[in-house]
């Protein structure tokens, strides 16, 4: 810091000094080392005179780590031929392009000229590790790599070489060591590179806190988010009993664009963390995922007999095709609980004119089972079955069943079969009805072998048979 403000006071006070190329060359390679690449190119690009080529070989550096191999290669081929063999950067230059188009011994060869002492002179020694590394020339990287950290010319170049290891570590499945070596950069090193290798080895580790505490460190608020998911995910499928401490805490790096935070609230509701789940669903509000944000709060106002602003929420999603069959569901419910059960009909057989789902007609016949209309119940559970809906056949059997109608009885029971139950129960049911109704030895047998009571029905039936 103190290097460049005397160089800048400098460049103040005597423009037209004749260590003007001097302090711009100097000035280029301090802003490098801040990682001020824009800054380091335009200094290099001030400097004139004999000094020219050296900062050309600055210019082509910078390009380099702009990953710029093109221009890099540019600007180095324009060098002196004399410049270009014996400058130890020059080389190191050209070593670094070989290497990056995947010239790994010609890259070996070149940088393999310079000698260890002008490598740390130049402070390139890392660099030649990483050259080497790239080469897949373990052993020596991990020698150089120890010498340099052991005994540095700079704290950059110790955390250079740091990297280095670690990288070469973690790809060798030494975790410990690797883990150790990052979470020493860590503090000095704010690329989210380093975060995230850090986080993959907790995952080895089995440490999905501390993954998820480095993750939460990351500048990208997309990758930030979108790694964070995939971790809590696999926490919640696991029912891991610290995860909805985890989404408590970690919430606020979610994305409220993403629709993991409606997933999530949801899971915090549900394990007792319900204020912390409204939370998210008010911030998932402002998102994209807004829609199924509003389903699910209208649906917990609901839960809470606070049926007028559930109503609030859900009417508006009655327009959106996404959440048309789930809002009206709740709509009808609300009128059911509001003393109008009338009303809860008429509002789903509106909705039938502009759906053909049929879940909407069993919701429709479940409302005239419990008002005592069979007759029309069962108009509406045909509907559904005849929609593919096998608990509407089903249903549809065990009207037909009680009115007297056994042959009708048998064709929908069949039918729930086909169409394919996914309650065991149910399922239990429809082969028992079936069976007696038509006496098909197979059909019992299957539900007898499900237990309870229907089973021991069925185990009765076959033995009189």
């Amino acid at each position: 810091f103190m290097a460049r403000l005397n160089l800048e006071r400098f460049l103040l006070a005597y423009p037209q000094s004749v260590n003007v190329n001097d302090a711009f060359f100097l000035l280029g390679y301090i802003a490098m080392y801040d990682n001020k690449m824009d800054k380091a190119d335009s200094y290099f690009g001030l400097v004139g005179g004999p000094l020219k080529q050296l900062a050309d070989i600055g210019k082509a550096e910078v390009a380099l780590k702009g990953e710029n191999v093109k221009l890099a290669e540019s600007i180095i081929g324009a060098l002196d031929k004399k410049e270009l063999e014996h400058n130890p950067r020059a080389r190191y230059v050209r070593a670094t392009i070989l290497s990056k188009k995947g010239m790994q011994k010609e890259a070996v060869d070149i940088i393999s000229r310079v000698s260890d002492a002008v490598l740390k002179e130049e402070d390139l020694r890392a660099d030649k590790a990483l050259i080497y590394f790239n080469a897949s020339r373990f052993n020596e990287t991990e020698k150089l790599c120890k010498s340099i950290i052991a005994d540095p010319v700079s704290k950059l170049e110790q955390q250079k070489a740091q990297k280095i290891l670690a990288k070469l570590y973690e790809g060798k499945g030494r975790v410990d060591e690797a883990l150790a070596l990052y979470l020493e950069i860590v503090p000095f090193d704010t690329s989210d590179s380093i975060k995230m290798s850090v986080a993959k080895l907790y995952d080895i580790k089995g440490d999905t806190g501390n993954a998820i505490k480095y993750l939460n460190l990351l500048k990208d608020k997309g990758l930030r988010s979108s790694e964070m998911e995939k971790r809590l995910s696999k926490l919640m499928a696991a029912r891991n009993p610290e995860a909805a401490a985890y989404l408590s805490k970690f919430s606020a790096a979610l994305s409220q664009d993403s629709p993991f935070m409606v997933t999530a609230a949801r899971y915090l509701i549900e394990n007792g963390k319900k204020l912390d789940g409204n939370m998210m669903l008010r911030r998932a509000l402002q998102g994209v995922e807004k829609g199924a944000a509003a389903l699910l709060m209208a649906e917990e106002l609901f839960n809470d007999g606070k049926y007028s602003e559930a109503k609030k929420l859900a009417q508006p999603l009655l327009l959106e095709n996404r959440y048309f069959i789930q809002a009206t569901f709740l709509m009808s419910d609300i009128l059911k609980k509001e003393g109008d059960p009338a009303g809860a009909i008429t509002y789903l057989e509106k909705a039938t004119k502009y759906s053909n789902d049929s879940r909407i007609d069993s919701k429709i016949a479940d409302l005239y089972i419990e008002r005592g209309d069979r007759t029309t119940a069962l108009k509406y559970y045909k509907a559904a079955s005849e929609r593919g809906a096998a608990i509407a056949a089903l249903r549809a059997g065990d009207l037909l069943y009680r009115s007297g109608n056994v042959s009708q009885a048998g064709l929908y029971y069949k039918k729930a079969l086909s169409l394919g139950l996914s309650d065991q129960k149910d399922l239990q049911w429809a082969y028992y009805q079936y069976g007696k109704i038509t006496g098909n030895k197979e059909y019992l047998k299957k539900a007898s072998q499900g237990g309870g009571l229907v089973g021991e029905a069925a185990g009765i039936q076959l033995e009189g048979r």
